[in-house]
């Protein structure tokens, strides 16, 4: 069931998650126990979950183990006060809000669990909630650590955004908004290149059937 929501909170049925719930389990529990101020950056609880539905699988129907976790689970509200504005109308954690407009690439690893692709596909949301997404491209690579690129990766995806500043030309990326295509195993495939530090190149380029 942890692993269940887990995989639910942060991004979805996908590629590599089953093989990167394991080494980040321990990671992710030492934070519990937090007081919500983000290791003292702001002043009180910033995390708020009361309207919260958490899922155990991808269908929006509740079932029975949902419905009691939802019951059952802790609500904390977020403290007054919290993350204002202060010298400059600067806030201690910037507000990430959508409002882009300048060419951005966002690329995640599949399998990262520390900051997770549900991050990306949440400002992926926020920038077509302000009608700009014609200057977002998302990609996924096939990685299980944080950050967990190639060299061959990084210098592709600096290469198109030059490309799409200079010469207008828009790079291609992945529709990580389509629950089905996400939870597709070749997913991520079409940028993942090259040997990556941490993840088995049975997961990479095996899988997606291609060489390094």
């Amino acid at each position: 069931m942890l692993k269940d929501l887990t995989r639910q909170l942060s991004g979805g049925e996908r590629p590599l998650f089953e093989f990167a719930f394991a080494p980040f389990q321990d990671l992710l529990f030492s934070f519990t126990g937090s007081d919500g101020t983000v290791d003292g950056i702001v002043s009180g609880n910033i995390f708020d979950n009361r309207n919260w539905v958490y899922e155990l699988d991808g269908n929006p129907a509740v079932t029975a183990d949902e419905r009691l976790l939802n019951d059952t689970i802790l609500r904390v509200r977020r403290d007054r006060g919290v993350n204002i504005n202060r010298l400059l109308r600067l806030k201690r954690i910037p507000e990430i809000t959508g409002r882009i407009d300048i060419p951005v690439i966002s690329v995640h690893t599949l399998g990262d669990l520390f900051v997770p692709i549900s991050m990306q596909q949440i400002y992926a949301r926020e920038v077509a909630e302000h009608g700009r997404s014609d200057m977002l491209v998302s990609r996924a690579t096939r990685g299980i650590s944080h950050c967990d690129f190639s060299r061959e990766e990084l210098v592709s995806t600096f290469d198109d955004l030059v490309l799409w500043v200079n010469d207008g030309i828009k790079p291609v990326g992945d529709d990580i908004l389509d629950p089905a295509k996400v939870a597709d195993p070749l997913f991520g495939c079409q940028f993942t290149e090259g040997l990556s530090a941490v993840t088995p190149e049975f997961l990479r380029g095996d899988a997606c059937g291609v060489t390094p």
